[in-house]
């Protein structure tokens, strides 16, 4: 919150939640609560969004860096938009196979093992299993990325794991 209040003193602020709460704040005023709660989620989602951004994109790099051939293929992709920009994101359609990679990573390496931590609001059955409204459920995610009936070779980075028998991207994200 001071630094966003810093940066719009000084006229060099992006927008963002916090800096369009404070233009908000000029105009129509909030109570201090207010501006408490806005900074705890600033804080909340810039820390939890930056922990896992940092997470995949080390990953990104680290298969890269020991997959030649997988790195080639993306680059030649990126080449094919144009030489003279980057990418965005309306290229994202034209651009499987760095599709593909981003899957990959995510499955491979996911930034948290464990889902965040679930409520039933309900009374559920699940296998067999009788759970009571109120129980705390955790999925597994690195168990299901890393389930053989789905992903065979499930330590191996494969890209091409996404595509069908007609090379088109498959319906699999996350499963």
């Amino acid at each position: 919150m001071n630094w966003a209040k810093m940066r719009k003193r000084e006229g060099t602020a992006v927008p963002s939640l916090v800096t369009h709460f404070l233009e908000k704040k000029n105009t129509i005023g909030v109570s201090q609560a207010e501006e408490r709660v806005i900074g705890d989620v600033a804080y909340t989602v810039n820390g939890a969004a930056s922990d896992t951004t940092i997470s995949a994109t080390g990953s990104f790099l680290y298969f890269m860096a020991v997959n030649h051939g997988i790195q080639k293929k993306a680059q030649s992709e990126i080449d094919r938009v144009g030489r003279n920009r980057l990418p965005d994101f309306s290229d994202r359609p034209t651009m499987p196979y760095l599709e593909a990679i981003y899957r990959e990573v995510l499955r491979c390496r996911q930034p948290l093992d464990m889902s965040l931590l679930h409520c039933l609001t309900e009374f559920d059955h699940y296998k067999g299993y009788f759970m009571p409204k109120g129980t705390i459920v955790l999925g597994n995610i690195w168990a299901m990325t890393h389930d053989e009936k789905s992903y065979p070779k499930p330590f191996a980075f494969k890209p091409e794991r996404f595509f069908d028998k007609h090379g088109d991207l498959n319906g699999l994200t996350s499963r």
